[in-house]
């Protein structure tokens, strides 16, 4: 992604999940790209400093804080342009360990609270006549890990609330993409053994994990204006780790 561009000039960017890894990054390349961004999380960023990033702790998975949020935005921006759905959790465990109130708390935070998001923001895109969202799914979805019955079953269904939101959409003018990333080189493999990590790594077709920047352009060019005709769509970002038979 050029800086040189900045093709989110004067845009208002909603981002979840911006605490840390991916979200943190979609954030600060929304901001090179000239955005005013408001980033959620539950715990404050403060790795980003930029006049244009205005962070705030909102529970994605309460719709009195979400639909506060929305009317604080309007209020001071008059306007949202971008969605991005990122906050997510995992609490791994396997099927017949894990407890009902685990599985609930991954499917509240990863799919309940891209909804209510969704909802909310939706009304005004829809009074604008114009609106891009994007959710994060993971290719958890699909290629299924051990443990993550409750993980793999919110990216699943965020995939299918995509699609479907996407075509009641489609005629307020407001496009509905996911993106779904693989293993990303985020802080979290800082301290996995290297072993592991070579492991995950060889079962991947380009031999590497994702650069979150590479997961971001996706997200960034699904929110531009070379992305109208795209609706309903779910981008794969894994170095062809979905494909392989490897």
């Amino acid at each position: 992604m050029e800086n040189n561009a900045r093709m989110f000039e004067d845009k208002v960017v909603l981002v979840t999940g911006t605490s840390r890894g991916i979200g943190s990054n979609i954030a600060q390349h929304f901001l090179e790209q000239g955005a005013k961004v408001i980033g959620i999380s539950r715990t404050k960023n403060d790795s980003i400093d930029h006049e244009l990033f205005e962070p705030m702790c909102v529970d994605v998975t309460s719709e009195v804080d979400v639909n506060e949020l929305v009317m604080f935005i309007l209020e001071k921006h008059k306007k949202i342009d971008v969605l991005v759905n990122n906050a997510g959790i995992n609490k791994d465990s396997s099927l017949l360990k894990m407890e009902v109130e685990v599985f609930k708390d991954v499917i509240d935070v990863n799919l309940l609270g891209t909804f209510i998001m969704t909802k909310s923001v939706s009304k005004v895109m829809k009074e604008q006549k114009q609106g891009k969202i994007v959710n994060l799914s993971s290719v958890a979805a699909r290629n299924n890990n051990y443990g993550q019955s409750n993980y793999a079953a919110s990216k699943g269904a965020i995939e299918a609330f995509t699609r479907a939101s996407a075509v009641e959409m489609a005629k307020n003018g407001i496009n509905v993409n996911a993106v779904a990333p693989g293993c990303v080189k985020t802080n979290m493999f800082d301290h996995m053994d290297k072993t592991m990590i070579h492991s995950l790594e060889s079962k991947i077709p380009v031999r590497r994990f994702a650069l979150a920047d590479e997961v971001s352009s996706v997200v960034l060019f699904l929110c531009s204006e070379g992305a109208q005709y795209i609706t309903g769509e779910t981008v794969t970002v894994d170095g062809g780790l979905s494909i392989s038979i490897m």
